[in-house]
């Protein structure tokens, strides 16, 4: 495959980034030249002579960046200054995605990343490859990038219709179906290719945003009005707003506490209900069209209104799925699903989202469809009774230790315990009654958390370690901390299971050896 040069619609959109970058630093000097006669010149041709030096830096920089699929590697040259030359195997390629947003739809352009997992230290942040190429330049690319790799199944965006491209290792046909393109005799021919697929409706992601956990967002609502009005107002606005508020408190307090409690449940329900309305819209918009369907070896995931997202996910690079359920959906039977696979949620802001929201009875027939292989369900050993106050005791003194420092300079300090206790205790109970671990010859299965429950399902391969940490205490209740670490996107994560027995340690080394 001949060298080929990202679309020149990327110089407007680097530019645009890097004026959106610099955006910060130039307000202040702007403003500031407002206030001074003639400066405001000398300012408006700084910001023009760096947008014309802006265009043809990115021009020169484009005209220097390009992409070579070879037999044995994929080839990437960039630097105007500095040159760079990346090669990158076929066989260390975790995924290669396709982005679109509003900009790259109306031009027919295409963001391919490849991402191998590598880091350079800290946590995995950014692709290897990040080139936009003409829609149909960068399908033929990851096409023949899995075809090098031997996964010839590719699916394609959904708003997009390259059915009858020739070079693509599949095909799409009007009643949906999809096939596998081979070369027979020097002539295309199409064989069958079983796919399975999980649409996601509009209603489950209203459910999604609804169940999603607003506590901080309730709480930042509140300060950020708070900051903002500070910013805005003066200082006389405040302090009449705040004489108004101490009256209006007064004259509540007199006519009764249940009416006082009464319109404090209301502002707060209020602003709920505007965080809900915002979850909402966010994942209505951010998921619209979610898909995940299973191609041979692949797993491939769309969604997107605003900005299209294509996921290709190699089912090996896949090393666990996590089950979550916040206190609304454990209430309500739901829980959403992810994969931990790097390339895929290593973006910030970004979920690797398998199923966002379904019922736990639907889950495991959905796994079983889309990814068979963590279907499996094992049955749990729990936190034995005997450790059921351990999950209370510690919190508790920590809780009583706080509130005796805060007392010596705040008596009312102590009203904090009629919230923090109950708290407090629904915590333990939960983180009691959620501690689990299980284990096979394939898979370590481990559950914690206390008002979130997420279950882990970790491939047996994947896990690089497993500790356990006790004190005397504890160990004179045979009982101990398990630690599980396993490959994921930041270089492995850790799954930690408080007050199980001591047996499970002895008998996941058995299994590891």
């Amino acid at each position: 495959m001949q060298p080929v040069r990202c679309h020149p619609t990327v110089i407007i959109e680097n530019i645009f980034r890097f004026f959106r970058q610099m955006l910060p630093s130039l307000i202040i000097p702007i403003i500031a030249a407002t206030q001074l006669d003639g400066r405001i010149l000398i300012i408006a041709g700084l910001v023009a002579a760096a947008f014309v030096l802006a265009v043809i830096y990115q021009a020169l920089a484009w005209r220097v960046t390009w992409l070579k699929v070879e037999d044995e590697q994929l080839v990437i040259s960039s630097g105007l200054i500095w040159k760079k030359k990346k090669t990158i195997p076929y066989d260390k390629i975790n995924t290669i995605d396709l982005e679109r947003n509003i900009f790259q739809r109306v031009f027919g352009t295409c963001r391919i990343k490849v991402d191998t997992g590598a880091v350079t230290g800290g946590n995995k942040k950014e692709a290897e490859v990040n080139l936009v190429f003409k829609m149909e330049t960068a399908q033929s690319v990851r096409g023949h990038l899995l075809h090098l790799a031997g996964q010839t199944q590719i699916p394609s965006f959904n708003d997009s219709d390259v059915s009858g491209e020739q070079g693509r290792a599949t095909v799409q046909t009007s009643d949906g179906k999809v096939y596998a393109r081979r070369s027979a005799e020097g002539q295309d021919a199409v064989q069958p290719l079983p796919r399975e697929t999980y649409k996601a409706s509009g209603a489950d992601f209203f459910l999604y945003g609804l169940t999603q956990s607003k506590a901080l967002a309730v709480f930042g609502a509140g300060f950020g009005l708070l900051a903002l009005a500070g910013e805005w107002l003066d200082d006389q606005t405040i302090e009449m707003i705040g004489r108004s508020a101490i009256s209006a408190w007064e004259n509540i307090s007199r006519w009764n506490i249940l009416l006082t409690i009464f319109l404090a449940g209301a502002l707060f329900f209020a602003i709920y209900l505007a965080a809900n309305l915002v979850t909402i819209l966010y994942s209505v918009v951010r998921y619209y069209g979610f898909s995940a369907s299973r191609e041979g070896a692949n797993i491939h995931i769309e969604y997107g209104l605003i900005t299209a997202k294509s996921y290709t996910l190699p089912i090996h690079n896949i090393h666990a799925v996590v089950i979550s359920q916040n206190l609304f959906r454990q209430l309500l039977g739901q829980a959403s699903c992810e994969v931990v696979s790097i390339g895929y949620g290593d973006e910030k802001n970004e979920i690797a989202l398998l199923f966002p929201l379904l019922r736990l009875r639907e889950l495991d027939l959905q796994l079983a469809r889309i990814l068979p292989e963590y279907q499996q369900k094992l049955d749990l050993s729990l936190a034995p009774s005997r450790a059921a106050f351990r999950f209370f005791i510690w919190p508790a003194l920590i809780l009583i230790a706080y509130i005796g420092i805060c007392l010596i300079f705040w008596p009312p300090a102590l009203l904090a315990l009629l919230v923090l206790a109950p708290w407090l205790a629904g915590t333990g109970w939960l983180s009691y009654r959620h501690a689990g671990l299980a284990y096979s010859d394939r898979q370590v299965e481990a559950q914690n958390g206390g008002w979130v429950k997420r279950r882990f399902r970790i491939r047996l391969e994947a896990v690089q370690s497993v500790s356990s940490a006790s004190h005397p205490l504890m160990e004179r209740s045979a009982l101990q901390h398990i630690r599980i670490d396993y490959h994921a996107p930041a270089l492995r994560s850790v799954v930690r299971v408080r007050y199980l027995e001591d047996r499970h340690l002895s008998a996941l080394r058995e299994l590891m050896d």
